[in-house]
């Protein structure tokens, strides 16, 4: 019975919880439990459940952690039906319950900040007392009323199927609020990205959104919500191996030198195909003018980037001081949003997305490669863009959504003039060729190219082509970087260094 009043009181915490999260951007539990979840399980796992769930997974995770938290405070009022504390001094018992439950998971919380499990930053530990508030008065009036509930079945037990109903009330209402309340939290986060129509013809949006507006941008990252930080709060620290150690504030970095590029990110678990590919205008300053600043010792070999979330990444020096690696402050001429790392993040070309951190608070200059998050977790550290191109037009490549286009392409008919058109990245290496094949690969026509925004963004490339006679055609797509290499050809999975191999579709063309 005790593991149950637990129950209950746990379920008033988290309801507490979501509101306080809401109204005052506190901790939330089960986000760090989720987190905790996330940094444990192995990548070779964790791609796995992305893959098949989506961004579901992070909410899994997160109620995951609801019902690990739930049971947290069942075995917590196990123990404290163990405590000899007089029923009637019920004022007794509701402190001894927020006490235990403060001290239990605030040291909880340490352990997993300074363990090998990344979590998010520790807000004020005092803070949290106004979690656990409720659910002290919860366990304090439950066990009251747990002691006159047995004397009264004592006293009349035919009323024992009423109050068994009851009791099921008490204990079950309370548990589905505390999982709904975080749904709705959920919800009210829930990424407000709109897919335009395109009012174009498909070749006229690709060109049109070569730059990703915004709300199109993809977002990828470890947390199930997306940071909210107090930018008069904020600050960031450079140390390590420096000479002058630096606390910058925003306004401190935005009177240095402005820098701007346009760059497209990619994340490392992008598939051939996929969509977690975009690209933007990028407003800051390089890392070279902040390290500048800092005079970093000779002996240093890796820059380590520490974020607000408990996300961490290494990149060498000698990258960090390439010219188009910066710390940007603004997306497309606006401030960064949350979704995007305000109020500081890092951009560097030559890198998959992984290694491009976001809410970055304290920069740390080392002697030896850092291993970070998601290298520890079995990802490639030093993970350069592989050449690849896609498909866009015609088919259904989910990469549609970032050009605005619907989900799928016409269908073509005999006679119809189409432009077989798509996009070809290698990061700092740029594009030199792309070629289509409409015979899967026999034969290769060289396609057209846009010229990039910049060397550090995809291409837009377009093959004019007429449907001249009926059946299948399967297109496919290579490209070869700024380099000469040609992209390669066999197929992998993004695990553990980036999707490879040639964009394939297949299409019919049918009778008018």
């Amino acid at each position: 019975m005790s593991f149950k009043y637990g129950l209950v009181a746990g379920a008033a915490s988290v309801i507490v919880d979501v509101l306080l999260k809401i109204t005052l951007n506190t901790t939330f539990k089960p986000e760090i439990i989720a987190q905790a979840i996330i940094s444990i399980t192995p990548a070779s796992v964790s791609y796995t459940v992305i893959a098949y769930l989506g961004s579901a997974s992070k909410y899994l995770a997160l109620l995951l952690g609801v019902v690990l938290l739930l049971c947290f405070y069942g075995l917590l009022g196990a123990a404290l039906s163990r405590i000899n504390i007089p029923q009637q001094r019920r004022l007794i018992r509701i402190v001894t319950s927020i006490i235990l439950a403060y001290c239990t998971t605030l040291g909880l919380t340490f352990f997993l900040y300074y363990s090998i499990v990344e979590v998010g930053v520790l807000q004020e530990p005092y803070s949290y007392i106004l979690h656990y508030i409720p659910s002290g008065i919860v366990f304090g009036l439950l066990f009251g009323a747990s002691s006159l509930d047995q004397h009264r079945m004592r006293m009349a037990p035919a009323d024992t199927d009423r109050r068994l109903l009851l009791k099921r009330l008490i204990f079950g209402i309370p548990v589905v609020a505390a999982i709904l309340s975080s749904l709705i939290y959920l919800t009210s986060f829930k990424s407000n990205e709109k897919v335009p129509k395109s009012q174009t013809g498909e070749i006229k949006s690709l060109t049109d959104h070569e730059l990703t507006p915004t709300q199109l941008f993809f977002t990828v990252s470890v947390d199930v919500v997306s940071p909210v930080l107090d930018v008069e709060k904020w600050m960031l620290k450079v140390g390590g191996l420096v000479t002058k150690p630096l606390q910058l504030r925003l306004e401190d970095i935005k009177a240095m030198r402005q820098v701007e590029e346009y760059a497209t990110l990619e994340c490392v678990s992008n598939p051939i195909g996929g969509d977690l590919i975009s690209t933007a205008h990028w407003r800051g300053v390089t890392l070279r003018s902040i390290l500048e600043k800092a005079e970093i010792k000779g002996e240093a070999k890796y820059v380590v980037f520490r974020c607000f979330d408990g996300y961490s990444v290494g990149i060498p020096l000698q990258v960090a001081l390439d010219e188009g690696t910066i710390l940007a402050y603004d997306m497309n001429n606006q401030p960064l949003t949350p979704d995007h790392g305000y109020p500081l993040r890092l951009v560097t070309p030559k890198y998959y997305g992984m290694m491009n951190p976001k809410w970055i608070t304290e920069i740390e200059v080392v002697d030896d490669i850092y291993l970070g998050f998601w290298q520890r977790l079995g990802w490639a550290n030093e993970a350069e863009y592989h050449t690849h191109s896609t498909i866009v037009v015609p088919g259904s490549s989910p990469l549609r959504r970032r050009f605005g286009l619907p989900p799928r392409s016409q269908e073509i008919k005999l006679g119809d003039k189409v432009q077989i058109s798509g996009v070809a990245f290698a990061g700092d290496r740029g594009i030199s060729k792309v070629e289509v094949s409409l015979d899967g690969g026999s034969t290769w026509l060289p396609a057209n190219i846009k010229k990039p925004l910049s060397k550090f963004t995809w291409v837009i490339w377009w093959l004019d082509w007429e449907a001249s006679a009926l059946g299948a055609y399967m297109i496919k797509v290579r490209a070869t970087d700024g380099y000469g290499n040609l992209q390669a050809e066999d197929l992998s999975e993004p695990f553990p260094k980036g999707a490879t191999g040639y964009h394939t579709i297949v299409f019919h063309v049918e009778t008018t």
